[in-house]
């Protein structure tokens, strides 16, 4: 890939929701074999953090 078709550097959670209709094809293809570029890495490093995010009480999950 070259420099003018990089990914603009995400800038917190709100940008990358807004944006991941646009960047999800990218990692879709990386999870079915396509190396991934250093942007595919930043994307998926954004989408450990928001996973890391979530937790019971925002899926209406209780704790016993």
């Amino acid at each position: 890939m070259n420099d003018a078709a990089r990914l603009d550097p995400i800038k917190d959670l709100v940008d990358f929701y807004n944006r991941w209709p646009a960047i999800r094809p990218r990692i879709q293809a990386v999870s079915e074999g396509a190396p991934p570029t250093a942007d595919d890495l930043e994307i998926l490093n954004w989408l450990i953090r928001i996973t890391d995010m979530i937790g019971p009480s925002d899926l209406g999950w209780t704790e016993d």
